[in-house]
């Protein structure tokens, strides 16, 4: 289940019960719902998130109360209780199609439906396919409310989710707040906003959505007429995954050198119907006497230089392509192969040691704290993520102290960059930036600050880089993000 979940992503729903340890407020509540017509008075379920290895909801849910003697105990003594789920649902397709068979529309346009889901809370295919899938409950969480009562911020924070075996799932970051009906009292005591400004939903940018969101958009105005081909054409990306560094930990017996026998490393993954694998990483890669590498090697560490970088164009007006892939977790897989110095021997072995599990839907949500603005009229405006990702280990079905340190690039073709490529993406990280990083760490930042003078930079990449063409490209983006 562990590995369905890191190749699939999760099907994420939160249900909430604000008063689950008391029956006889339960039923008052239930009651209360029935005469108000609010199906939800007392209790919440937020909408799914689908396929996501890094769920963000977003949402504000709001309750009147009339405030007596029961209410208050409860708030002082006992807990409300959030559960969270994971559904298992393969694709968005699978969604549909379970729609379909369970359903009977009488004439009803099913597409009409299906597109007019906003993910919403509450929405028809959230609601029916809830009711038609199989779930995990991957554990609760119960929050104290004396807070409420007791400060004028009320509850804020991450709080653990446990399972029923008291083992640590996760946390899941809320706030709880207590308004007491008055617009003039502050929600927070550091803020003045009032209920009625906090949005329930993500604020709605086209940049702040995530890229089967805006596939799908774009592919709708294009069907209806209100965006024209010149105009989508102005909508194109180019994803850039840089795969920096390799770590391993207690795994000596892959790096030792054998007599006769060369062993390496090497990263594969399957995009857009196409294969991509790295350079071959060999075992020997590390074999310095640097302070880092002496380190490393006292904790039973390898390090392994990768230093390559792919691009690929996306087409952002074809949605199948684009959640067929993206509406999962890139698996990039990690194997391992020994073979033979007499070069024309097969393989002796070749396996895969485990799979790292990268969200990349989410990217175009990504704020880019490097550049000079974070607004869509900055030209060349791009994303970038960097971090490390941990191995899921494919023989003993666990996650282990492996890491893959990676950047992953959003880079938008808007008219001041309408040019860019992935070839001069690929010449300017694969053959240029390592020369140019090397003259950063020994000239302009010896000391490692983080920094350099614009002017510096430049002049190091006109002496770096002697194509003119890929230099300009480069200095552009210098000149107007960074």
């Amino acid at each position: 289940m562990l590995h369905h979940i890191l190749k699939n992503g999760l099907n994420l729903q939160v249900k909430c019960s604000m008063f689950e340890e008391d029956q006889n407020l339960v039923k008052k509540f239930q009651q209360l719902g029935q005469e108000d017509g609010v199906s939800n008075y007392g209790k919440y379920q937020t909408r799914m998130l689908y396929n996501s290895l890094n769920p963000v909801f977003g949402e504000v849910f709001e309750m009147n109360l009339q405030m007596d003697t029961k209410i208050f105990e409860y708030l002082k003594n006992k807990r409300a209780v959030f559960e969270v789920r994971h559904y298992i649902i393969e694709s968005n397709k699978q969604k549909v199609n379970k729609l379909r068979q369970s359903h009977s529309f009488a004439g009803e346009d099913i597409n009409a439906r299906v597109l007019g889901d906003d993910e919403s809370e509450h929405t028809v295919i959230d609601d029916e396919i809830v009711s038609e899938c199989d779930y995990l409950v991957l554990g609760h969480v119960k929050v104290p409310l004396l807070q409420l009562i007791t400060k004028n911020n009320g509850v804020d924070g991450d709080f653990t989710i446990f399972d029923e075996f008291k083992q640590k799932m996760g946390s899941l970051r809320l706030r709880i707040t207590l308004n007491h009906h008055n617009s003039q009292r502050p929600l927070y005591s550091t803020s003045s906003k009032i209920p009625n400004q906090v949005q329930s939903q993500i604020a709605d940018n086209a940049h702040k959505t995530t890229l089967i969101d805006k596939s799908i958009t774009l592919t709708n105005q294009l069907r209806l007429g209100t965006m024209s081909r010149v105009q989508a054409r102005k909508e194109r990306c180019i994803l850039g995954l840089n795969f920096v560094e390799l770590i391993l930990k207690d795994r000596a017996a892959l790096a030792k050198q054998v007599t006769g026998q060369t062993q390496r490393f090497f990263l594969k993954y399957r995009m857009f119907n196409q294969t991509f694998q790295t350079k071959f990483i060999g075992a020997d890669a590390t074999n310095s006497l640097d302070s880092l590498n002496i380190l490393l090697d006292k904790l039973k560490m390898r390090r392994f230089d990768i230093s390559k970088s792919n691009f690929i164009d996306l087409d952002m007006t074809d949605s199948d392509l684009m959640e067929a892939a993206f509406g999962k977790p890139l698996e990039i897989q990690l194997w391992h192969k020994i073979e033979s110095v007499r070069t024309y021997e097969k393989p002796i072995k070749e396996e895969m040691i485990g799979q790292f599990f990268v969200e990349l839907n989410e990217l175009s949500k990504i704020t880019n704290r490097r550049l000079k603005e974070n607004n869509e009229s900055v030209p060349g405006r791009f994303q970038v993520y960097e971090g490390y990702f941990s191995m899921h280990e494919s023989k003993r079905d666990r996650i282990c102290a492996d890491r893959l340190g990676m950047r992953l690039y959003l880079f938008t073709k808007d008219d001041s960059n309408e040019t860019l490529s992935t070839d001069d993406l690929n010449q300017i990280f694969n053959n240029y930036r390592p020369a140019i990083e090397d003259h950063i760490a020994s000239k302009l930042d010896p000391q490692g600050k983080g920094y350099s003078d614009n002017d510096d930079l430049i002049q190091a990449i006109k002496d770096k880089i002697p194509d003119e063409y890929v230099a300009q490209k480069l200095i552009w983006f210098v000149k107007s993000s960074l």
